[in-house]
């Protein structure tokens, strides 16, 4: 018998990233004549506007330009790992080259917290606290460090800990993650009182509008999105936050007219033009709809073929427009691409199901609990299909 009801859940595919940037000599460069510390600075911004656009290769060159004209700049490396990631490099060749700047520098502190940061989540807070042992006198530096380690591991609690320190002293990249921190950890109260002095920072800034959209403080968010918006202009994150507390508020043309206007002002940013593509499937049910998010979603594939949020997004497209084929092998490429994600793979047996191939479905659906066995719409499906 045809199901009745089939649980969908949405895929989150977002990447959580704060660039904190605690301070901390590299080398001395003052006698270097590559040695630009303005220079620096605009590669610096022009590598994060970049980031938040989604232009990951433009980003990497822009921090490593950053990182080249001022050594002594910790957060070029940061920007540069980052960017370089999340445009397909491999940890283990980031590793390498990290592996040879500590060889060459042994001595510089700042160059064993890049590699650090290269290793996974859960061994890096020992690592950093035998690190704290050694080089006291870079013991802000390796705090917000050790803060961020804590917030890949999930443990709020940790980070918050490690971070009041260096945020009552002032440094607005510890205020940024703690702002983080404490969003992650619900406690929304103790945010503007920790941001509030330090507004003026870009990071403080949007991760305080992250904090207001979290706490379901719209106007709020409104208010930090413009103040974004005056501080940065075309700035995407000012955007997307925007369109955001218009959409969760209600106003959903609102939010459609800000984002298709994002689009000219930054170029067709590819978080704009996924997050277009999702309000516009969400919001307009009809076939014309269906396939402008199509047409948004072919654009970002157009530039990167195996971005797995553009990926997913289409295949839904395609399963609203039965079809159930095109849906299916859309689902197992980005499956591919994220392996140990059970959302895409529990949808490849939604539309398996869908076309009556109920064994395979199943199969799928205990693909899905294998890799999370507290995936709980998983289990409803599976069950389902029993029926």
């Amino acid at each position: 018998m045809r199901l009745l009801t089939f649980i969908r859940p949405g895929l989150v595919l977002a990447l959580c990233f704060v660039l904190v940037a605690p301070g901390g000599a590299l080398a001395d460069d003052d006698d270097d004549e590559s040695f630009d510390p303005e220079a620096a600075s605009e590669a610096l911004q022009l590598g994060q506007d970049h980031l938040e656009a989604g232009r990951h290769a433009e980003a990497a060159d822009a921090f490593w330009a950053a990182s080249g004209a001022d050594g002594r700049r910790f957060e070029a490396h940061v920007g540069y790992q980052v960017a370089s990631l999340e445009n397909g490099t491999k940890v283990d060749d980031l590793k390498a080259d990290y592996d040879s700047f500590v060889e060459d520098y042994p001595k510089d502190v700042a160059y064993l917290l890049h590699r650090i940061r290269l290793d996974k989540a859960k061994d890096r807070p020992e690592a950093l606290k035998q690190l704290r042992k050694e080089h006291r006198d870079a013991a802000l530096m390796i705090d917000v460090e050790t803060a961020y380690a804590y917030l890949a591991t999930g443990d709020t609690t940790a980070a918050v800990k490690v971070l009041k320190g260096p945020a009552k002293k002032g440094d607005v990249r510890a205020v940024g993650l703690l702002v983080q921190a404490y969003t992650r950890a619900g406690k929304l109260k103790a945010i503007a009182k920790t941001a509030k002095p330090h507004l003026a920072d870009r990071t403080v800034l949007r991760e305080t509008a992250r904090a207001a959209l979290a706490g379901e403080q719209w106007e709020d968010a409104l208010g930090l999105a413009e103040q974004m918006a005056a501080l940065s202009p075309g700035s995407t994150a000012a955007i997307l936050i925007r369109a955001e507390a218009l959409e969760r508020s209600g106003k959903r043309k609102a939010a459609i007219d800000t984002l298709t206007a994002g689009r000219r002002t930054t170029d067709d940013a590819t978080p704009v033009l996924l997050a277009l593509a999702g309000l516009v499937e969400r919001v307009e049910d009809d076939g014309k709809a269906l396939d402008e998010a199509a047409a948004l979603y072919d654009i970002v594939l157009g530039r990167e073929a195996e971005h797995a949020r553009a990926l997913y997004g289409l295949a839904w497209v395609r399963e609203q427009q039965e079809q159930f084929t095109d849906a299916e092998k859309l689902y197992r490429k980005a499956a591919e691409v994220l392996p140990d994600d059970p959302a895409p793979i529990e949808s490849i047996g939604y539309v398996l199901f869908l076309q009556d191939k109920i064994e395979e479905a199943q199969a799928q659906f205990k693909r899905a609990i294998d890799l999370d066995p507290k995936y709980a719409s998983a289990y409803a499906n599976l069950g389902a299909t029993f029926d």
